[in-house]
């Protein structure tokens, strides 16, 4: 198997990367069984399109990870997303839009914030996003340029 970029949990006990056999999909390595999970599972059949995933970042306590997904569908429409999963593939997409592109760079130490470059406005720029503020039990996000 090809991994790539390939980074490991503070404990030493998981790797994460980009698999490049049977799609471009997130993994996660687990160093004592050597055993591989897929996070996410694109095949590159053709009939609906074709998504690539880059960037994993693993959260401080390893619960979590952010990535860039970004899809072709056969019909011409795409997305690109940031997507934040759990380690159990419970996913949900906290940004996306056909021409913005993302570019996860690094959680905060206190799990709950991400920095990312971002296309927004047109040039890029360091971005943060905060989910802070729960109403019930929709999450609603901060984004903000990160100064």
């Amino acid at each position: 198997m090809t991994f790539q970029p390939f980074e490991l949990s503070s404990d030493g006990t998981m790797g994460i990367g980009v698999e490049f056999i049977k799609g471009q999909n997130i993994i996660v390595y687990n160093l004592k069984t050597k055993k591989v999970k897929y996070i996410t599972n694109h095949t590159w059949d053709g009939v609906k399109g074709y998504c690539w995933t880059y960037h994993p970042v693993l959260s401080p306590g390893g619960k979590e990870i952010v990535y860039y997904s970004s899809c072709v569908y056969n019909e011409g429409t795409g997305e690109n997303s940031l997507i934040v999963t759990t380690l159990k593939g419970t996913s949900r997409v906290l940004a996306g839009d056909e021409k913005d592109w993302y570019i996860p760079n690094a959680w905060l130490p206190d799990g709950k914030n991400i920095v990312f470059l971002s296309l927004r406005h047109g040039s890029w720029a360091l971005w943060g996003r905060s989910e802070e503020r729960r109403v019930g039990k929709e999450c609603r996000s901060r984004w903000s340029p990160y100064h």
